[in-house]
């Protein structure tokens, strides 16, 4: 998992959107790494994370929307909306070509969209490992009627991106081999 981006660093933004920010946890990681941010709403598909998504974000003026992000309304009235993170949600959005569109439109020139997601191709052993048994839960949500999708090769995120509109500005990929500590769940 990371703890900053560098490419942030020297950025502030107005009004920013984390997409199915659950927890808050790539939220903090977006606030850790830029200059500054005067206001952040997250979205997520349900209001169980609210309190731990408010209690990672701090002193900053947030919002927290529960709601499907296929259902979200972005209102015409509001601030310009200068930076978009997604943090491992793109095979968790039904109908993501379209989410993605939305995003755009609703993007300020120059705004930034900030996708972090595992990818399904040129994995080590263990990322394999993790892989498959990130499918396997996948099947087993879908099973229960949840949308979750397997992950998307490196080439179908960036087709997700390029398709919306969006330029690719910056790209790191990342190989993490480590060993994580997984919760019980």
């Amino acid at each position: 998992m990371i703890e900053k981006i560098d490419y942030l660093k020297n950025l502030e933004f107005a009004n920013y959107y984390d997409i199915a920010c659950g927890k808050g946890w790539f939220t903090g990681v977006v606030l850790e790494s830029c200059k500054a941010v005067a206001k952040v709403t997250g979205i997520d598909i349900t209001e169980k994370f609210m309190q731990d998504f408010y209690e990672s974000i701090g002193d900053i003026e947030a919002q927290f929307i529960a709601c499907d992000i296929n259902h979200y309304i972005w209102e015409e009235n509001i601030e310009p909306v200068d930076c978009i993170s997604l943090s491992l949600a793109l095979h968790h959005i039904d109908n993501i070509n379209s989410v993605m569109s939305e995003m755009y439109t609703n993007l300020s020139e120059g705004g930034f969209l900030i996708i972090y997601e595992m990818i399904s191709d040129g994995l080590t052993l263990s990322q394999l490992n993790h892989k498959e048994f990130h499918h396997l839960h996948g099947k087993m949500d879908r099973d229960n009627g949840e949308y979750h999708q397997d992950v998307f090769t490196l080439e179908e995120v960036k087709e997700i991106i390029i398709s919306a509109g969006f330029s690719i500005v910056y790209e790191n990929l990342e190989k993490n081999d480590e060993i994580c500590n997984m919760s019980p769940e």
